[in-house]
């Protein structure tokens, strides 16, 4: 084997068990391949460029197996923090953890733009280093399941939020598709961090261009990748719109009243105090 042949099987040793977990919807992973998927998340999180090229073969994937959870984070909040401020090392994350945030696009950008807004020392190395092709872009092609990704879902994976607007999409009638095509809609989440930092709220507006103005959303109240249930019978305020968190932790709203939110909707209040809860992402009218 040349050094070239032996430095793609080791990339495709790599995507082959995060295509396995993807596909599979678990996080099996095997241990041999922790180092390597260590360096590879390090270079990650401060290559503009590789991570565009992951996120795209996620985003194929999610074509072609359908998709993942999002509304659960791939880490505990804590171990986020430890990330940012100590490197992966830092964080002690197990193999099945390791698998999961490689398989996570939403947190993958979100570490970056934190990482990048606060320049921790430990990744001062990493920046400092020149960017070079880490994975050869053979592999990502290799893994990359149909047609190019479209520039909608392409403008997803470099923004942290997945907005295009700073409001909720209107509703648009679907036009028939081109024959043997299928449309996808590109990801679209909102995510609020409790004050104490051990809630967040997550809001999934994929596609909800498509569907009129009786139709409803929901706001999704999370503690440990749990449902808030400690939430429950509060009082919430999303852009303004009252509404009660129920027993599940959750609260409905109705996408014509959000629809005619004059600003970004970005704004949480939540409980009898109307604390406000920090949005996680920026959108484009933040930047």
């Amino acid at each position: 084997m040349n050094p070239v042949q032996e430095i793609n099987s080791k990339w495709h040793r790599l995507f082959d068990a995060l295509r396995s977990a993807y596909e599979n919807n678990q996080t099996a992973w095997d241990n041999t391949l922790n180092t390597l998927a260590m360096q590879y998340l390090r270079r990650l999180l401060v290559d503009v460029p590789l991570r565009r090229s992951h996120i795209e073969v996620l985003l194929s994937w999610r074509k072609a197996f359908g998709p993942r959870s999002l509304a659960k984070r791939a880490l505990p909040s804590e171990q986020f923090e430890q990330l940012v401020e100590q490197g992966p090392e830092g964080a002690n994350l197990k193999p099945q953890q390791l698998a999961q945030l490689l398989l996570h696009p939403v947190d993958l950008d979100w570490l970056a733009e934190t990482i990048d807004e606060r320049l921790p020392d430990v990744w001062l190395d990493e920046y400092s280093q020149p960017i070079e092709d880490l994975v050869p872009e053979s592999v990502f092609e290799h893994y990359r399941i149909g047609p190019p990704i479209l520039p909608a879902e392409r403008s997803w994976a470099e923004t942290s939020s997945g907005l295009s607007s700073s409001v909720v999409p209107a509703y648009v009638p679907s036009a028939p598709a081109a024959s043997g095509q299928t449309q996808y809609p590109a990801p679209r989440l909102l995510r609020w961090l409790s004050p104490n930092q051990q809630e967040q709220a997550v809001l999934n507006l994929t596609g909800v261009e498509k569907y009129p103005d009786d139709r409803t959303v929901t706001l999704k109240f999370l503690a440990n990748d749990e449902p808030s249930t400690q939430l429950a019978h509060q009082p919430v305020k999303l852009g303004g719109i009252e509404a009660t968190i129920d027993a599940q932790g959750q609260a409905v709203f109705l996408l014509g009243e959000l629809r005619k939110l004059p600003g970004p909707m970005l704004e949480l209040q939540v409980g009898t105090s109307g604390q406000i809860w920090t949005p996680m992402q920026k959108t484009q009218a933040e930047q």
